[in-house]
């Protein structure tokens, strides 16, 4: 018995429906199937960028490198942006911005890549000897020996011994240093000796610290004594006016003293060669600032000694070195210094 016309109808559009059905289900794996084509291209071409970087930093283009191993670690994710932040620290620490350095650093020390992860932690046990925080090194060396194998790790226990020791803790970073590795490359030990400007000088050697270096401030200057009364000094007239003229110079002296010392210091949190760095570090310590009635963070553009131009985070202003170093306490961070304020 043959179907109706109607009944022929419903089974055309049914099966026009199944293959339309089709269509969609081919288009959507063929589109899931680009993109995860493109993402994985833009994954494998991390490796290929982060050794241009390499080459930069070989070729002693610190701030070129930086700048290579910075959108690397933007755009990545895994092992490849851990290196890139190992990588970015490195040329940092290089251009004598050691804040910078330290935010990358505490990135890769994160990372599932032991060696990364020790070589890392070897660098921010270097950045805290340069601030004489021998202690803290210590502990930094002490991580990277268990992250790290074979003389690498020897090395790195050593580092530790020797910052625990207050004989040779200021010798820590003349010790022997082996090359580091990123991506498959080999590169030079850092420069340990990097020259940067005043600022982040006085930064470091005012930092807080628990090594073991002594108190480096000047002695107290002692008043001349007063000459001894001779035979032909002349009638007791004369000096009884001295005493009257000089209470009345002291207090001049004290007021313009005082005047001159006040507003004069700041906490210093950090410089960078990167002025986006420096503004989401002065965002970072906005919030804290305010609550502890602190004057907000600004960015303050300056150059280094070798002329490089870099920006540097200052917060609050302080009549006295013990004013701003207390105030470090309230804010209860160690990556802040107290500097005398600059002109």
């Amino acid at each position: 018995m043959k179907g109706s016309p109607l009944d022929t109808l419903t089974l055309n559009f049914i099966a026009y429906r199944q293959r339309i059905g089709n269509v969609i289900r081919l288009a959507s794996r063929c589109a899931m199937t680009l993109l995860i084509a493109g993402a994985t291209a833009c994954q494998s071409a991390q490796p290929d960028r982060l050794d241009g970087a390499i080459a930069s930093y070989e070729s002693k283009n610190w701030r070129q490198s930086l700048e290579q191993a910075s959108a690397v670690q933007k755009d990545s994710t895994g092992t490849v942006r851990d290196q890139a932040a190992f990588l970015a620290g490195l040329s940092a620490y290089q251009l004598g911005s050691f804040s910078d350095a330290q935010t990358r650093f505490q990135i890769s020390e994160q990372s599932m890549d032991n060696e990364t992860a020790g070589e890392s932690k070897v660098m921010l046990g270097d950045i805290m000897v340069h601030q004489k925080r021998y202690l803290d090194a210590a502990k930094y060396y002490d991580g990277a020996a268990d992250k790290l194998t074979g003389e690498a790790s020897k090395r790195a226990k050593d580092l530790a011994a020797a910052s625990r020791d207050p004989a040779r803790a200021a010798q820590v970073l003349s010790m022997a240093e082996p090359a580091m590795r990123v991506n498959g490359n080999t590169l030079a030990p850092p420069n340990h000796t990097t020259q940067v400007n005043s600022v982040t000088i006085a930064s470091t050697d005012n930092a807080p610290s628990s090594g073991f270096e002594k108190d480096s401030s000047p002695p107290p200057i002692a008043k001349p004594k007063k000459p001894a009364k001779t035979v032909d000094e002349k009638p007791a007239t004369k000096p009884a006016t001295k005493p009257a003229d000089k209470p009345a110079s002291k207090p001049a002296q004290k007021s313009s003293q005082k005047k001159n010392d006040s507003d004069v210091f700041v906490i210093q949190a950090g410089s960078f060669i990167l002025e986006t760095s420096a503004k989401n570090r002065a965002k970072e310590l906005a919030k804290i600032a305010l609550r502890n009635k602190i004057e907000a963070p600004r960015v303050v553009a300056s150059k280094s000694k070798t002329g490089q131009r870099i920006w540097i985070v200052f917060l609050g202003k302080f009549d006295s070195r013990a004013e701003a170093e207390k105030a470090i306490k309230k804010l209860g961070r160690k990556d802040l210094a107290v500097v005398e304020k600059p002109n």
